[in-house]
């Protein structure tokens, strides 16, 4: 939004309520929420990773192996959903 002038009008709902705005009032808060989002972001991530690190630690002390189901036998596959 940066090449377009700022004296042009633009619309943004606001809890739920279309308001009329132009340019110039919108972009910082444009860039406040993408700034807050990048953070939000970020900090999922590092649970993701935190949430991994945590399952194959908890694999390793149960001696559990993940094996792909398109792997298994017909008859595996039976005997366990049944």
């Amino acid at each position: 939004m940066d090449p377009l002038p700022g004296d042009r009008k633009c619309f943004r709902m606001i809890n739920g309520v279309l308001v009329e705005r132009t340019v110039k009032d919108i972009v910082p808060d444009l860039k406040t929420n993408a700034d807050g989002l990048k953070l939000v972001l970020e900090d999922l991530v590092k649970q993701y990773k935190a949430k991994q690190d945590e399952l194959e630690k908890w694999k390793v002390r149960q001696h559990t192996h993940a094996y792909s189901l398109s792997h298994t036998s017909p008859a595996v596959m039976d005997a366990v959903y049944q």
